[in-house]
């Protein structure tokens, strides 16, 4: 698999580990219906902590934050489709039911009945789907960054936009792209300067978007959440499922392009137990500064 996108990916992910001095379990589950998700665990204590990255990132954009972490349990699974996770097959589920079931599967591995849940970008919009769910499975929310388009007033930027058209996906994920260009193309897209200090998470994204299980899920997944780059209405959390969220806590990158930080406070209002504040960075703001993060774990 050395020479295969799977196999660089692979690769990147180790070495950005070995980086930080972190150690990681490999982890595997089978998602009943869905296929084998990929990602990584370490054994602490304290209630679990599942770390949901994500569209178009993997689990190992997590890894930076690792070392903050020590003797905590945490497992981060691969979204399908993304990082080493098998893609989706021609006739899925609809993606909530697809992001439920994979956080839930994330749960369980953890070997426990509740976890934090602890979701960027889609991911966040998973931790919430699934608090609403499956709500004994959820201790708390941890949301960093826009939660994908769960809370109205957002908009994609164009590189994602791009993605959520299949015929305009399939394009860009099968020309002859140079790494370099992927990785500066979602430095802008995440508006995260500091990524440039992670150059292996940007050739992690770039081979994981290689595989063929990638190009042929992920962008059916965004066509699901994306009209081009404008949200689909539909998707946005209700007033009545914001209500039902469990405590939350929701930090947002000043740089944060996806969402006004005003249009966020909107639905947080309506959450009964909410804290949020700005915090430096963009939509991946842990790798510009984890304390925010750290403190509200």
């Amino acid at each position: 698999m050395s020479g295969t996108a799977a196999g660089r990916a692979a690769a990147d992910q180790e070495r950005l580990a070995a980086r930080l001095g972190v150690r990681i379990d490999a982890l595997e589950v089978d998602v009943p219906g869905l296929g084998t998700m990929r990602g990584f665990t370490t054994s602490g204590s304290g209630t679990p902590l599942v770390l949901l990255h994500g569209a178009t990132l993997s689990a190992g954009w997590w890894l930076p934050l690792l070392p903050h972490l020590d003797g905590r349990t945490v497992v981060a699974l691969d979204a399908p489709g993304h990082g080493l996770s098998a893609g989706l097959g021609d006739d899925p589920p609809a993606l909530r039911e697809v992001l439920v079931a994979t956080t839930a599967a994330a749960v369980r591995a953890a070997g426990t009945e509740r976890a934090v849940l602890v979701g960027n970008s889609l991911g966040g919009m998973a931790a919430a789907w699934t608090a609403i769910d499956a709500p004994a499975l959820v201790e708390r929310l941890v949301l960093v960054g826009a939660p994908g388009v769960a809370f109205a007033g957002g908009r994609a930027d164009a590189l994602l936009g791009a993605l959520a058209v299949p015929a305009t996906a399939w394009a860009l994920l099968t020309s002859p792209t140079p790494p370099a260009w992927y990785a500066s193309g979602l430095r802008r897209s995440l508006a995260e300067p500091a990524l440039d200090a992670w150059p292996e998470l940007g050739e992690l994204a770039y081979h994981a978007s290689r595989r063929s299980g990638f190009r042929h899920t992920v962008p059916r997944m965004l066509a699901q959440l994306l009209d081009y780059r404008t949200p689909r209405p539909e998707m946005a959390l209700t007033a009545r499922e914001l209500r039902a969220l469990p405590h939350t806590t929701y930090l947002h990158g000043r740089d944060d392009a996806f969402l006004p930080y005003a249009a966020a406070r909107v639905a947080l209002a309506v959450i009964p137990e909410s804290v949020s504040r700005q915090v430096d960075g963009g939509h991946v703001p842990w790798l510009t500064d984890p304390a925010p993060v750290l403190a509200a774990l």
